[in-house]
């Protein structure tokens, strides 16, 4: 068996709130497999985002340990996981983060301009992707042009452009209806299963949760597995 893409081992976060320590992560310990599809459930407040952005490097392990791709996060100064997560990781978000200066192709094209990728090289992939999210022709366009869930078609082009081995997606269909996030989702599942890509999802969502290979439960800090199946009939979620 290969190693997992991602290793969390007794992870623990807290944030100073109001005077006091508020855990948000306690004793955590998850395994993702290379090219697994993992959902994480959570209430809003549960630490879903927070556990994600540890991953993700975007915030640093204060107890336990992180290994993405084995390489481990809490070793990294802020310097090395900015590196590691640029070649590393794809994230999409709730909000888009689209930026709104740029045409949709130079959007996409980003993660490559960062890489040091040549104009005429990072725009051809950018079109490939484009076509795939099925936004050919839309290359030119501004962002705000775009329907909320082409825009988030834009994102998931854009987290895929450096053909990350990991993507982490934070509530991906939180600001679009429900059949646009369906159709996001499925986008995203059959892109992601295409490249053999990891990939982690955070969300309430049992319609989102049902697209993962594997669905996990964040409560009071700790995580658990899901039995969909269960969860489902029992209206428990």
């Amino acid at each position: 068996m290969s190693e997992p893409a991602v290793v969390v081992s007794g992870l623990g976060h807290a944030y100073h709130r109001a005077g006091s320590l508020q855990t948000i992560l306690d004793n955590i310990d998850l395994e993702v497999g290379r090219g697994e599809t993992l959902a994480l459930l959570g209430a809003s407040g549960s630490g879903k985002s927070t556990l994600l952005n540890v991953i993700g490097g975007l915030e640093p392990v204060q107890i336990g340990e992180v290994h993405v791709l084995g390489h481990s996060l809490g070793a990294l100064d802020d310097h090395a996981r900015t590196l590691l997560r640029r070649s590393t990781i794809g994230f999409v978000h709730q909000a888009f983060n689209l930026i709104s200066t740029l045409s949709v192709v130079d959007n996409v094209s980003l993660p490559l301009a960062l890489a040091g990728v040549s104009t005429a090289s990072r725009h051809e992939r950018a079109a490939q992707l484009l076509d795939s999210v099925g936004l050919d022709g839309r290359g030119n366009d501004w962002p705000d042009r775009l329907s909320g869930g082409e825009q988030q078609r834009v994102a998931i082009a854009r987290a895929l452009a450096a053909r990350p081995p990991v993507i982490l997606a934070d509530e991906p269909t939180g600001n679009l209806d429900a059949t646009s996030g369906q159709n996001v989702m499925r986008l995203l599942a059959g892109l992601v299963a295409e490249q053999q890509t990891t990939l982690i999802i955070v969300t309430h969502s049992l319609e989102v949760a049902g697209f993962a290979d594997r669905v996990c439960a964040l409560r009071a800090g700790v995580v658990s597995p899901v039995d969909m199946q269960a969860t489902r009939a029992a209206g428990a979620w």
